[in-house]
């Protein structure tokens, strides 16, 4: 048998039936360009446990309106950090859950966007990473014309995406009030990036009023199905909420939002401009907004047909 008859041999297996490839000696011999071409234009979608199904398909919408005709998008499920690398090696750029990001983000050794202030990616491509978290809430806020200059806000979290959040708050002059239910303390690591623009807060008092509310937990989703990051009777005070989190149904949070006639930005429209930020980083394009908002209700129509 030829060597170039086993390479063949051994990708045609792989490809059909999947799994790894242990040896990569013969099929760098016969086809040195190979591997690089099977991982271009291939992007990963990262989760713990079950997530939304829908963030393939936005991936997908998106990369074929920007014009990447070949490409693999895939969601992957990983149980920690060591699976998620293993999962995600041969794919040229990938993003990460709530739960891995932070694990994904120390991967990147370069920083695009307002991730050079972060250092909180939640998207890599090769060895850069950007923030599409900020991006998404941007353009969210831009669609429906809200200024958040000097208005005081309740961000929930401390992680990747809350780093980032507050970055584009802090940039636009809101008053920003930070508590995380999940991690005692947590807040304070944001405290101490944005020294001037964040109060970290102990406790949350329901008496407070605030002109927006942030979720930027995982709380709503994956093993938090069900709950909501604040009480109601804090919610009944908010002009608006948003929420990272993205089920196929409404979170508790978006629920209790609609039920009370609150303004909202539920997870989907947020993870709907991530994916647009993110295919564009993929595709070394600059994000529009103007287009990014044109293609969300382009994609909405088109959903509520179906």
């Amino acid at each position: 048998i030829q060597r170039g008859d086993i390479a063949h041999a051994h990708v045609l297996s792989v490809s059909e039936n999947g799994g790894e490839i242990a040896d990569e000696t013969l099929l760098n011999a016969e086809y040195p360009e190979f591997l690089t071409t099977l991982a271009a234009n291939h992007y990963a979608y990262v989760c713990k446990g079950a997530d939304y199904a829908g963030y393939s398909e936005m991936n997908s919408f998106v990369l074929e309106k920007i014009g990447v005709k070949s490409y693999v998008c895939e969601v992957k499920e990983a149980r920690g950090a060591k699976q998620m690398f293993s999962e995600i090696k041969d794919s040229e750029g990938y993003s990460a859950c709530f739960e891995l990001a932070s694990d994904a983000a120390k991967k990147a050794l370069k920083y695009k966007g307002s991730a050079r202030n972060t250092k909180a990616p939640d998207v890599i491509l090769g060895t850069e990473g950007v923030s599409t978290d900020s991006t998404a809430i941007e353009f969210a806020l831009s669609r429906r014309k809200t200024d958040v200059e000097n208005k005081k806000i309740l961000l929930l979290g401390s992680g990747v995406a809350a780093k980032n959040v507050a970055n584009l708050l802090a940039e636009k002059r809101a008053v920003i009030d930070v508590f995380d239910p999940l991690k005692k303390n947590a807040s304070d690591s944001l405290k101490k990036r944005f020294v001037d623009e964040v109060c970290a807060l102990g406790e949350l008092s329901e008496n407070v009023k605030y002109d927006m509310i942030v979720n930027a937990t995982q709380i709503g989703g994956g093993g938090y199905t069900g709950e909501s990051p604040v009480g109601e009777k804090l919610l009944k005070n908010a002009g608006a909420v948003v929420d990272f989190v993205c089920n196929a149904e409404d979170t508790e949070l978006i629920s209790l939002a609609k039920k009370n006639g609150i303004d909202f930005i539920d997870g989907k429209e947020l993870a709907f401009f991530k994916a647009y930020a993110g295919s564009c980083f993929f595709a070394g394009m600059d994000p529009s907004e103007s287009e990014a908002i044109a293609f969300y209700e382009e994609y909405t129509k088109s959903e509520n047909k179906s």
